[in-house]
């Protein structure tokens, strides 16, 4: 494959036409076109403005024709005409567009490349000299070579204008557009997009701000460009030019699959690779090239206001595309060996749902009800894992069972958290800058610190990365805040372990913590299987007790010895004030909701547990009922 089909991700599944791999030969396929079609001679001059081949092989009713050596170069030069007029044109019907005067029809009579194209490549034909022999015969054979190449899958599916081809077997994951048409219509409108500024994307620079404008833009300039409606794929293909106009073509793709998690790449020049929900670790045909990474890393720095440099070589922050929100980490010299290593990781905008988790052995009934029933009774929660382990999943999904009423305090990094929207509580997050950055003042040490004057009801922490977050997190803890996060190690007996003999955290402070859970991942043959390993209490003692545990992957995650004796009840009754009888009846009550509901949607089951709490807490306390 030629860097031109990769830079613009590739041919179509049927495609009609194919560049060498070094970039000399064009092949072009016409089955319904006669040489003689104006149409077909203006589509040349129209690909032409993308590549600057040495021949032209045409495949016309079933005859192989090469374009004379003497007039590839008249068509180039014809081609070049045609885009100068073109951009001077863009340019001008952008201002009309601006000041709402844009005629459409006059528009699209001038610059339409599908079905039919404008007068401006037509008028172009009118200097071709008159009965002139523009084609020799050639042989079928480098044709139908050049065409060569299976594009089976095992699986395949549409988004949008885009066509996605997965075989797992061999793990690769191919993105083609779905129609040749849709690729040139896409083209063309990121080239007009490039063209397109507004007072307030000069202003700001922002991601939304471009995309807010040159979307709509394009949704305009696309009824130009065809008159064939588009349909759904239309404001997909709009979109996508938004991307390429700003130099993310690669990074569309991948955006746009929700089966996508995350994405990475481990030097400038190689393909991109991916973490897909169903077919596990798959090797794509995206090849992200040097000017695709500076596009990425100018518009990250944008976003995120931080520096990347010799000096400071490492930056991750939460980006926007759109409407996905991404974690995104870029390491460059001399840190990174290559020239840059990316590492993407996208957030799922809904709560992971229990009747999955419980159906797929993440973990077992009474396990999901005893954390439903922690969270509710604010327990200090640590999450522990490796990376990617699902510990921010595990952190979202418990922290949807909060109560309503609740107002919870976010101090994170990166954020990792989902939008208020999705749960529907009182939520107020601070996005500090990473750890990363050198000489930062706005840092999560002294925002954990601050959330003591928040008022916070949960202090949630995302990772505690750091001896100085680690230190701020029990000083909030110690003064009476209740918190969750997550942390690296790869035990219970790890974490404590480093807290103690790396953090010198005094193990009388250990006590402040009440669970331990315990995050696993197995990966195999390009799957990564999620579960949870271990849930652990800290007694008041400071000794560790494990109380749910499992011995290999296909065990349930298991009781022992049992709660009653655990102490976990007996520790939360001398925090809340609240007879330890009653709030062991509350657990049992959430037990037998999860069990009866472990099919119903988490709204269900949240909705039936907090009866419960409201009515435990009514009953040992009056008026709390409502």
């Amino acid at each position: 494959m030629s860097s031109v089909q990769q830079d613009s991700l590739h041919a179509g599944f049927e495609s009609k036409w194919v560049l060498d791999s070094r970039g000399k030969t064009l092949y072009l396929s016409y089955p319904e076109s006669q040489e003689t079609d104006p149409w077909l001679i203006c589509d040349i001059m129209h690909k032409l403005t993308y590549f600057k081949p040495e021949r032209i092989l045409v495949c016309a009713k079933g005859r192989l024709l090469e374009v004379r050596e003497q007039y590839v170069e008249l068509l180039k030069d014809f081609s070049r005409g045609v885009e100068k007029e073109k951009e001077e044109l863009y340019k001008r019907l952008l201002e009309k567009h601006d000041e709402n005067i844009l005629d459409l029809k006059t528009a699209r009579g001038m610059l339409s490349i599908r079905p039919f194209y404008g007068i401006v490549y037509s008028q172009q034909l009118l200097r071709f000299p008159v009965s002139v022999e523009l084609f020799s015969e050639r042989s079928l054979q480098e044709f139908e070579m050049a065409f060569q190449g299976s594009r089976q899958a095992e699986h395949s599916y549409v988004l949008g204008h885009l066509l996605y081809c997965v075989n797992a077997k061999d793990g690769s994951y191919r993105v083609f557009f779905k129609s040749d048409d849709y690729f040139w219509v896409e083209k063309e409108l990121s080239k007009i997009l490039r063209l397109a500024y507004s007072k307030r994307m000069l202003r700001t620079g922002r991601l939304k701000d471009i995309f807010s404008y040159r979307f709509k833009a394009g949704l305009r300039f696309l009824k130009v460009l065809t008159q064939v409606e588009a349909g759904e794929p239309a404001s997909s293909i709009v979109r996508h030019a938004v991307y390429s106009s700003i130099g993310l073509s690669k990074i569309y793709p991948l955006l746009n699959d929700s089966g996508v998690q995350c994405f990475f790449l481990d030097d400038v020049g190689k393909r991109v690779y991916v973490n897909h929900a169903r077919f596990g670790r798959l090797s794509t045909n995206l090849v992200f090239k040097e000017r695709d990474f500076e596009s990425l890393v100018s518009l990250v720095k944008r976003e995120s206001g931080l520096n990347l440099d010799y000096s400071n070589p490492s930056i991750k922050t939460a980006i926007v595309f759109d409407r996905v929100l991404t974690r995104v980490s870029i390491d460059v010299p001399p840190l990174a060996l290559g020239k840059g290593v990316l590492d993407v990781r996208k957030h799922v905008t809904n709560v992971l749902h229990l009747r999955d988790l419980l159906e797929s052995g993440y973990f077992s009934v009474e396990s999901a009800a005893f954390l439903i029933f922690a969270i509710l009774n604010r327990a200090n929660i640590s999450i522990v894992g490796e990376p990617n382990s699902g510990k921010t999943s595990l952190l979202n999904f418990l922290s949807y069972f909060a109560p309503s009423w609740w107002r919870i305090v976010h101090v994170e990094d990166a954020l990792e958290t989902l939008p208020p929207r999705v749960f529907d509580q009182h939520r107020v997050v601070y996005v500090v800058e990473p750890f990363e950055t050198k000489g930062g003042s706005n840092t999560k040490t002294l925002e954990i610190i601050k959330a003591l004057h928040r008022t916070p009801s949960y202090l949630i922490l995302g990772e505690v990365q750091t001896e100085s977050h680690v230190k701020a997190m029990f000083r909030a803890v110690s003064a009476g805040l209740r918190i969750m996060h997550t942390a690296h190690a790869a035990s219970s007996k790890g974490f404590v372990k480093r807290l103690l003999d790396v953090y010198n955290i005094p193990r009388i402070l250990l006590s402040e913590l009440d669970l331990l859970i315990v995050m696993k991942k197995l990966e195999a043959n390009n799957f990564v299987k999620r579960f949870m390993g271990e849930i652990a209490v800290i007694d008041g003692d400071s000794s560790l007790t494990e109380i749910f545990s499992r011995h290999t992957v296909t065990d349930e995650l298991c009781c022992y010895p049992g709660l009653e004796v655990s102490g976990f009840f007996g520790k939360l009754a001398g925090l809340s004030c609240i007879d330890e009888k009653n709030l062991y009846g509350e657990y049992e009550a959430i037990l037998k909701v999860v069990e009866e509901n472990r099919f119903s949607d988490n709204f269900t089951v949240k909705r039936l547990v907090q009866k419960i709490h409201v009515g435990m807490l009514g009953k040992i306390g009056g008026g709390f009922q409502r």
